[in-house]
């Protein structure tokens, strides 16, 4: 971890803003243009970087019940250059 750095509130239009290091934004494994929570926890801000959620594909269709099951639809004869 590098040494911690001063920086200053700024005004933007009707919103506060904090220049980050770039060293921070790494280091916190963030990149320019990600989206991150901000909220306060006892008197501090906190920020963290949302994680995309992981899905396995075994454990979504089992999930898939006759219930959600669909019969086939006939659609026609293919028009153009389209192959089944």
């Amino acid at each position: 971890m590098k040494a911690e750095i001063k920086v200053k509130v700024k005004k933007f239009g009707n919103s506060a803003v904090i220049r980050i290091p770039l060293h921070v934004l790494e280091g916190a494994s963030l990149n320019l243009e990600e989206e991150v929570v901000i909220r306060e926890k006892k008197g501090c801000i906190v920020m963290e970087g949302i994680q995309a959620k992981e899905y396995d594909l075994k454990n979504l269709l089992k999930g898939i019940t006759p219930n959600y099951q669909h019969r086939s639809v006939d659609v026609g004869k293919p028009q153009g250059e389209e192959t089944w």
